[in-house]
């Protein structure tokens, strides 16, 4: 059947016999439908027609073709249908959908659990919208924040998602750099209309470096899967390798039509199919065919098909927007016993627009991947819809599909709600239509799962794709089971500290989830190969999954272990000399384990092997598997080894830059540099080796000197052979002169040791002829690297490396350390031992300590170990190929998501983004523009860490205003000032208001009420421009293009200068075209064009005061965020030291949290409290992991001085306790303030003993005592804690907002304590009809037009409050508040601060102010070194506020920042906080000057803490001195080491004591002597050592009638001190008041004549004492102060005072109150003045102090 004719023929009878009509009255131009054809006989006449034209059939044949006419035609012709194309691969996806969704795994989750992804509308309105449309990581893709706001957030969106289904593809975004690489992304142009959908696409291309074509599609509704056509058409094209399918949809602003819409972005990785296989590709999908037309949907899905393959009627699943029209084609290719199964995505995401189809394939490619449909969130519509249109399912309000009525045939897929308008038939006798409501698998109809994704536009464009799954790849057959096999290099990476650390913690999750049945290898390789390798880089190397999870762990918390490297890539990467060692690395088997298990070494040996059978007369693969025989095959196997190494690095990408080497050592590096072949050197060793076995034994010695010092001792007979190091050689002599040398050397407390030798000696002098005559004719050429040779005087000079420079080789001595050194000053850097054990690193390390070494391997580490961890170390360094060359292969893995770190940037389109939108207003006077910014905006204009508005901001607002305003290019600014710095915090709204007259003002609102910020006049500029400054004689500055007013002021205005007003402005043209601007001594600064034209000129700039600070960054407090306990660490048992304050209630919880400890398998301690004196030497038997002090009921310490009992007995624990012990204080809270004051001191021990990680856990009676064994195991940073009915939260110190207040207005005030003289200035000021003072004078401070009431008495003394009280509502004057200010004097903090305010409290129950502030300290709030009382009588009041509010009642505390620790504060600034504070309705605000900068780097320690992680910067933190010698001790022995063992017993040798001495001394300036290394020393005695600590004991009295020097304060501080004041006897003191203090004096020095010193606020204790000493007529020698703060209103002092101040501090305020003052400044900051090795200098003039040396008199402060 092929004629035309026959073709009508058959039709007709065909139909007559279907329809029942007779053939003759058959019209071939009438519509079979008109004629009685049903839809099911139409598709069996399409299948019929296909078998007989021999064809795919086309089941949507006579729905194309009505009538019998219509068929013919198109039948007759040729078939134009599209032809079958090549598969496409789907290798990887990406999305960012509403529900925090943002992975692959995240989605499918999301998908089968039917997950509620509802987000937040940017406006009330229904819809699945992005919770965080605007966040994006700028910084990740080189954006600036300016950059960042003017871009499309489409086109953020995308760069991100890219980036990310790269990642899931397995393939790194920095190899498709220039590459073929196509973009092709739906967008709609009406999602976002201020900006250029062009850019989208173009966006990722060009920030991806992408070189393939870049296509932003728009067809509405069908854009994304439209664009997913045109990639998969340019694959086969050949138009790109790679293509990036992707759709995108931010709708702003969002329509309002009923529809419910839905924001999101989808990416899928495309490559041939053919391709994919080739290249390993994982293959998660794979499109067949795919198709795109107009308002013709069955022929879309025929040409997809036939593009494919494929029929309509063999897949199972088809995930559709729902129009109608695609139902009906849908329904007619389908059979009753096979019914197509649909779903769609936009009942769960809404309608995703552009976005829709893309988000549609990757659910469809995620099901086929995972084998499962999931449910879709769908109903189905009433069938009144249009036939073409952007018709889809929608989100179901109730249940789901009716499947009874889908069964029946009736159900029909319908439209989105609002568009029911055009009524159709139904097609009731259709086919079935089955939405997925529920999981299912693949029916797989043809065999194979086989599904479509089709998509349709508002202006009837469609498309459609079909995807088939692609078989898995197999999965090994013990999954995970090759742990502790090769050691692995695990890698991160990221762009910042804070996203590496992020990353770390994602895998070590990851691998306790998904990952856990991964291989190493497979994910090693994955992370080498498969991933982005960014600046800041990480590896743990191990081979134990345990080993991994820890060091992954450890680098989330900003730590380390023995595993993890750091390292920087830098922009060259590294290339190592290799460094080939002598004599002494061998032992037995070397290099057997790798043969075995590294194919490159094996494959390095196997060349060599041939060789040395026939010259060496030996197998060195045999060799190397077996214990040495003949001494003389050592030689010449460990120069086979070196040479076989060589090549192993080579193998790994790794080339040497240059070689040098040891002795013998030169010859191996002769072959490797290209100067001898393999055999050529062979020989040279052989013959060598031979020789010297002939000759006796020598005598040699390796000793700690210079080759100098050793020509300096009387040794005739003895000579250098070896210049090792700058502080060691080898010498060779007679037995008896070696003998004397080294014991010389060891009296001097240096390392020696006897060696047996001969080479470079006078005894090799009887071989030399035999030696050059047994080398033969050797042909050496030039080396091909760079040589050092450690045999001529120049180092660098080129050796002839013939005969006789290998006679000089073995006779000259070695001058290793001159190789080395001139090495490196010709900037080599990294240095690469190539030998079987590090024996040469050492002497490099101690010519050059700023190098990193490198060994190959070691017989310590295990062989395989030592390299893999220098190929981390080099890998982390930026060397690029390492880890490539290591895992040539790689598996794709579904690893976890990026760590993006996004910041807020709201759209800002390209133009002034000033001042926004215009506001109209009833008032025609007044014209009026408001806009918004948010903090992220500014992060270029920051003060103190807070994001301002600048003063050319207001500037811009205004001149902006003025030209809309006045319609003119050209305007003028006079008197512009700036009231107030406008901080922003968060969302701000500006509002720049102009009216008629020229009055201009910039109000802000950002609280409930507006704030004037700035103001000025403005008007045209009609004036001539002004003459342009003389370059010649002005300055003159370039700036960039477009830098605008702002880089115009940066440019010219003194560095770190800011400015708050402008005399007079003229704008007179574009500022962007300004290209350089001048500036004159007298003020003016000109912007001016490339052409000389003057576009604005300013005069009169004022400048900001220095160190202003704006409110918002002095505003601090703490927020107790819900934070979950960290894995519980297994297999380990610890023990844990339980004391209490023998309470009752505290003995009772100590006994269940010991049984709770030992139900975990740990072991729970106890000591008496009065034992207490027994616990150093108790903790020396017994090693804890922690102390835990547990504190009885709070009402128990109601009483302050039983609350400084308790403080007492805590203070004496931790002054007893060693520096690796954590220490945990346990309370248990009823609400009142009884114990809270243990919060200061946890804040002032992280300060001055942040080793102990003191952490206080606070529990409510509801929480189980289990929580706390937990929380004691974990081993969590956070230090401090509460347990609330079993939920741990966890303190932060954060930044408070603060809006303006109200000023206070008539009536009485109650001020305490002479610290409030300035807040009874400031109630005065503001309208206080009577003030009331106690502890001060109205005279003194100078009030006046106010009543001023003084009440005299003591605070704390019963009945002055109330007088106090009575005093201010005298005459019925109501009291509106109170300001409790008390406690200035050191010696009465306590009393004053805490009784006082309980006195207060009592005195005002039955009338309560309007307000009641309590001022407080920062050292409660952030904590301060040597503030123990102080810190701890604030924490009372903080709590006492707080418990005062839970009754109702007014307070709040002001943490005043006045401490060394902060910024000194003005008190203007303090006084303009009252009021935000008095409106912030907290318990607690800080007010403060914290530099987050300088306080980190005075205490870096801090960083550790999580409590300070949001105001201190994100940089990592150092390591205690005992895990930093843990950490260089494990790396040279290759193992944990435990702190009590002996190194010795831990294989600790004399070349590995010379290393771990050389690292020591790098890390801490401090030199190990090798006889404490070697004598036994554990790394508890390495770490006393280093840091000068010792157990906290008093020194001896060696000196009869020599009066002690008395510490005060924490005599932990003091250590390092008392080990260098040899013959001064020492005692300490520690107290948290005067009288204690003085108590304890007397104790341990009854009478003087008394010497007393002390540290930050222990000098303060001992000043005092002096003073109360001397009034009571005692002699007092000096008062020596450690970098101590005068307190307020200090007395005067008569006695000699000195002062020891740190380098970075002031004389503190001593000057006013000493009349015998001397002022020393000594290295280092006030927190480490007092370690090593400041320490010594200030020990150095405090013991000549001591013993008279020093002149007296007042130092000029």
């Amino acid at each position: 059947m092929t004629g035309p004719g026959e073709l009508r023929r058959w039709l007709t009878e065909r139909i007559a016999g279907l329809t029942g009509v007779a053939p003759e009255h058959l019209d071939a131009r009438v519509p079979l439908a008109e004629l009685g054809l049903s839809s099911r006989d139409a598709v069996t006449v399409a299948a019929e027609l296909g078998e007989r034209l021999g064809r795919e059939p086309d089941l949507g044949l006579l729905g194309r073709h009505p009538s019998i006419a219509a068929l013919v035609t198109a039948l007759a012709g040729p078939d134009t249908r599209p032809r079958t194309a090549e598969p496409v691969a789907v290798l990887g996806v990406g999305c960012r959908l509403p529900g925090g969704i943002e992975s692959a795994d995240q989605l499918w989750h999301a998908l089968l659990t039917g997950a509620d992804v509802t987000g937040p509308p940017p406006d009330p309105r229904p819809g699945d919208f992005l919770s965080d449309v605007n966040g994006f990581d700028a910084a990740f893709f080189g954006f600036d924040a300016a950059e960042a706001a003017a871009m499309d957030p489409r086109r953020r969106f995308l760069l991100e998602t890219t980036w990310a289904a790269l990642e899931h593809a397995g393939i790194a975004p920095g190899t498709l750099r220039g590459s073929r690489t196509g973009v092709f992304v739906g967008a709609s142009a009406a999602d976002h209309a201020l900006f250029a959908a062009s850019m989208i696409a173009n966006g990722v291309s060009e920030r991806f470096d992408l070189r393939g074509p870049s296509v932003v599609v728009d067809t509405a509704g069908s854009s994304a899967l439209v664009a997913v056509h045109q990639a998969v058409r340019a694959l086969a094209a050949g138009e790109a390798d790679l293509t990036l399918a992707a759709g995108v949809q931010v709708l702003s602003p969002p329509p309002r039509d009923g529809t419910v819409y839905g924001e999101g972005c989808g990416v899928v990785v495309l490559k041939r199919l053919t391709d994919a296989r080739r290249d390993a590709d994982r293959v998660l999908a794979v499109i067949r065919g795919s198709a795109t037309g107009w308002a013709a949907q069955e022929q879309i899905l025929a040409d997809a098909h036939a593009v494919a393959g494929s029929s309509l009627s063999t897949v199972d699943y088809v995930e559709t927007q729902g129009g109608s029209a695609e139902a009906q084609a849908l329904a007619r290719n389908r059979s009753l016993q096979r019914p197509m199964l649909v779903g769609s995505m936009s009942g769960s995401f809404g309608d995703l627009g552009a976005a829709s189809g893309i988000v549609g394939l990757i659910k469809v490619v995620l099901a086929l991947w995972h084998d499962r449909l999931p449910p879709s969130r769908v109903r189905l519509p009433s069938g009144n819809e249009p036939a073409t249109g952007h018709d889809q399912f929608v989100p179901s309000p109730g249940p789901p599909a009716n499947t009874a009525e889908l069964a029946a045939g009736r159900a029909r897929l319908g439209p989105a709600p609002g568009r029911d308008r055009h009524p159709r038939a139904s097609p009731g006798d259709s086919p079935r239509l089955s939405p997925v409501d529920k999981s299912t698998g693949w029916p797989r109809y043809a065999g194979t799962a086989r599904a479509g994704v089709s998509a349709s536009g508002a202006g009837g464009s469609g498309a459609h794709v079909v995807v088939e799954e692609w078989p898995k790849p197999l999965e090994p057959a013990t999954p995970g089971s090759r742990w502790n096999g090769r050691p692995q290099v695990f890698t991160v990476s990221a762009r910042s500290e804070s996203a590496l650390r992020r990353r770390a913690g994602d895998l070590a999750d990851w691998l306790a989830g998904p990952g856990r049945v991964t291989a190493p290898g497979d994910l090693a390789a994955a992370l080498a190969r498969r991933r982005e390798h960014l600046p800041l880089r990480a590896a743990v190397v191990t081979s134990s999954r345990a080993a991994l999870v820890a060091g992954l762990r450890a680098l989330a918390d900003g730590g380390t272990t023995k595993d993890v490297v750091r390292g920087t890539a830098g922009q060259v990467p590294p290339r190592p000399v290799f460094v080939f060692s002598g004599a002494g690395a061998q032992w037995p088997a070397m290099g057997r384990r790798m043969l075995g298990a590294e194919p490159e070494f094996r494959a390095a040996v196997g060349a060599l092997e041939p060789l040395f059978l026939a010259k060496a007369g030996f197998s060195l693969r045999g060799a190397l598997r077996r214990p040495f025989g003949d001494p003389a095959v050592v030689p010449p196997l460990v120069f086979g080894l070196q040479v076989a190494l060589a090549g192993w690095w080579r193998a790994h990408g790794v080339e040497p830059a240059a070689v040098l080497g040891h002795s013998a050592g030169e010859i191996a590096a002769a072959v490797v540099a290209g100067a001898l072949d393999a055999g050529a050197g062979l020989d040279i060793v052989v013959s060598r080796a031979n020789l010297l076995s002939q000759l006796p034994a020598g005598t040699m010695a390796v000793v700690e000197l210079s080759a100098a010092e050793v020509r300096a001792l009387d040794f005739p007979g003895i000579t250098v052979v070896e210049h090792a190091s700058p502080a060691q050689c080898t010498v060779a002599g007679t037995a008896e002169d070696l003998a004397v040398l080294v014991s010389h050397v060891d009296g001097l407390g240096r390392w020696a040791r006897r060696l047996a030798g001969t080479t470079n000696s006078a005894a090799v002098e009887t071989i030399l002829d035999r030696f050059r005559a047994g080398l033969g004719d050797l042909r050496p050429r030039p080396p091909e690297t760079a040589y050092y040779t450690s045999v001529l005087d120049d180092p660098r000079a080129t050796p002839a490396f013939d005969a006789g420079y290998w006679m000089a080789n073995l006779r000259r001595p070695v001058r290793f350390t001159q190789a080395v050194a001139a090495a490196v000053a010709d900037g080599h850097r990294w240095f690469v031992e190539v030998s079987p054990h590090p024996i040469a690193l050492p002497a490099v390390e101690q010519t050059a300590g700023s190098v990193r070494t490198l060994p190959t391997l070691s017989r310590r580490d295990g062989e395989e170990n030592a390299f893999a961890r220098s190929l981390a170390e080099l890998h982390t360094a930026g060397h690029p190929a390492v880890l490539d060359r290591r895992y040539p292969e790689a598996p794709v893995l579904d690893l976890p998501p990026p760590p993006w770190e996004r910041r807020t940037f709201r759209p800002r389109p390209a133009g002034h983004p000033l001042p926004g939108a215009r506001v109209e207003v009833p008032d025609e006077g007044r014209h009026l523009w408001q806009t918004t910014i948010v903090a992220e905006e500014l992060d270029e204009h920051r003060a103190h860490d807070v994001p301002v508005f600048p003063a050319a901001g207001f500037l811009e607002l205004v001149l902006a205003g003025a030209r809309e305003r006045f319609g003119t290019g050209s305007v003028r600014v006079d008197g512009l000032e700036v009231h107030r710095m406008l901080a922003v915090t968060g969302e701000t709204v500006l509002s720049t208001e102009i009216r008629d007259d020229g009055a201009a003002v910039v109000r802000a609102k950002a609280g409930a009420s507006w704030v004037r910020h700035a103001t000025a006049w403005v008007s045209a500029d009609t004036e001539p421009a002004p003459a342009i400054l003389s370059e010649v004689d002005e300055r003159t500055r370039p700036i960039a293009p477009k830098s605008g007013l702002a880089g115009t002021l940066a440019a010219t205005l003194p560095e770190g200068s800011l400015p708050d007003g402008f005399g007079r402005v003229r704008l007179l043209g574009d500022p962007g075209r300004g290209v350089r601007c001048l500036a004159d001594d007298a003020g003016t600064v000109q912007l001016v064009t490339r052409d000389g034209e003057v576009v604005a000129d300013f005069r009169d700039i004022r400048l900001q005061a220095p160190g202003t600070v704006p409110l918002a960054a002095r505003a601090f407090g703490i927020t107790w965020p819900r934070t979950p306990l960290p894995p519980v660490p297994s297999g380990r048992r610890n023990s844990w030291l339980l004391l209490t304050d023998e309470h009752p209630a505290a003995l009772g919880r100590a006994v269940a949290l010991a049984l709770a400890l030992a139900a975990a398998g740990d072991e729970a301690l106890s000591l008496p409290q009065d034992d207490l004196g027994e616990l150093p030497a108790f903790l020396a038997e017994r090693p804890v992991r922690g102390v835990v002090f547990l504190t009885g009921a709070p009402h128990a310490y109601r009483d302050p001085e039983d609350a400084q009992d308790l403080l007492r007995t805590v203070r004496s624990v931790l002054a007893r306790l060693a520096f690796d012990i954590r220490f945990h204080l346990v309370t248990q809270s009823s609400g009142e303030p009884g114990l809270a004051f243990l919060r200061g001191l946890v804040r002032v021990l992280a300060f001055e003993r942040p080793e102990l990680r003191a952490t206080l856990v606070d529990c409510d009676a509801r929480s189980e005592v289990d929580v706390l064994a937990r929380e004691l195991r974990s081993g969590a940073p956070d230090d401090e804690v509460r347990w609330r009915r079993d939920v741990r939260y966890a303190a932060r110190l954060t930044r408070v907002p603060l809006v303006d207040g109200v000023s206070t207005g008539p009536g009485a005030y109650v001020v305490t304590g002479a610290r409030g003289s300035a807040t009874a200035r400031w109630l005065a000021g503001n309208g206080a009809t009577r003030i009331v003072l106690c502890g001060l004078s109205g005279d003194d401070i100078g009030l006046s037009g106010v009543d001023v009431v003084v009440v005299a008495g003591d605070i704390a003394e019963p009945g002055v409050a109330e007088r106090l009280v009575a005093a201010a509502t005298a005459d019925g004057l109501p009291l509106r508040g109170i300001v409790h200010a008390a406690g200035d004097d050191v010696a009465s903090l306590w009393r004053s601060k805490v009784l006082g305010a309980r006195r207060l409290h009592d005195a005002t129950a039955d009338a309560p102010p309007d307000w009641w502030l309590l001022y407080s300290s920062s050292a409660s709030l952030i904590g301060a070194p040597g503030r123990t009382a102080l810190a701890t009588a604030d924490a009372w009041l903080d709590a006492f506020a707080t418990w005062r509010r839970t009754r109702g009642l007014p307070a709040t505390t002001v943490n005043w920042g006045a401490d060394p620790v902060l910024d000194p504060m003005p008190v203007a600034e303090a006084l303009e906080a009252l009021p935000a504070v008095l409106a912030a309705d907290r318990s607690s605000v800080g007010i403060a000057r914290l530099d987050a900068g300088r306080v980190a780097g005075r205490f870096p320690e801090l960083g550790r803490r999580p409590f300070f992680s949001a105001v201190l910067p994100a940089v990592p933190v150092p390591e205690t001195a005992h895990e930093r010698l843990t950490t260089i001790v494990a790396r040279l022995l290759g193992d944990a080491v435990p702190r009590d063992v002996p190194l010795v017993e831990l294989g600790l040798d004399s070349l590995t004591a010379m290393r771990a001495r050389a690292a020591a001394e790098r890390e801490f300036g401090v030199t190990l002597p090798v006889p404490l290394l070697l004598g036994g020393a554990n790394l508890k005695d390495l770490a006393e050592y280093v840091t000068g600590t010792r157990a906290p004991v008093a020194t001896p009295d060696r000196r009869p009638g020599i009066p002690p020097l008395v510490l005060f304060g924490e005599s932990m501080v003091y250590r390092p001190l008392l080990d260098r004041l040899e013959g001064v006897p020492c005692r300490g003191v520690e107290a948290s008041d005067v009288e204690g203090c003085v108590a304890s004096l007397r104790e341990v020095q009854p009478s003087g004549p008394y010497r007393l010193g002390g540290w930050a606020a222990g000098g303060v204790l001992a000043f005092e004492t002096a003073r109360r000493l001397a009034a009571s007529g005692e002699r007092v020698d000096v008062v020596v102060l450690f970098d101590s703060e005068a307190p307020l209103g200090a007395e005067s002092y008569a006695g000699r005072v000195v002062l020891y101040r740190a380098a970075d501090a002031a004389a503190a305020g001593w000057a006013a109150c000493c009349a015998d003052l001397h002022v020393e400044t000594v290295p280092g900051d006030h927190r480490t003045m007092l370690d090593p090795p400041h320490v010594a200098v200030p020990a150095r003039l405090l013991a000549a102090e001591l013993a008279g040396r020093t002149s007296p008199g007042i130092t000029p402060v």
